[in-house]
């Protein structure tokens, strides 16, 4: 994950950055507002996961634009079925699943 403030690389479990102090934690009240379609909460989630997200596409689908195109796929996925998010906090690991169904279910499909 990467603080959605100064842009730094924070761990997953990390919600607060130990460099700017910025507050990066995922709340019931952040999902609430996901399900409502807020687009600055929409974008604070994409902002925080999306280098991981990015990384994990590109080690499964080596083209780039598929994995630009998968990226999209999975974030609509994810908000689709974020009522199966367990936890607010474990955001960051659920689009990573997504991410990684979502190309099983591109490569699948290819074969």
């Amino acid at each position: 994950m990467k603080c959605t403030c100064c842009g730094k690389k924070i761990c997953s479990s990390d919600f607060i950055c130990p460099r700017c102090g910025k507050d990066n934690e995922i709340t019931q009240k952040t999902i609430n507002e996901v399900k409502a379609n807020n687009p600055a909460t929409i974008a604070f989630l994409y902002n925080l996961t999306s280098e991981d997200v990015y990384i994990a596409l590109a080690m499964v689908v080596k083209n780039e634009d598929k994995v630009a195109e998968l990226m999209e796929e999975s974030y609509v996925t994810a908000f689709g079925n974020i009522d199966k998010l367990n936890s607010p906090k474990a955001f960051p690991d659920f689009i990573k699943k997504t991410a990684y169904e979502v190309a099983q279910k591109h490569l699948n499909c290819k074969k």
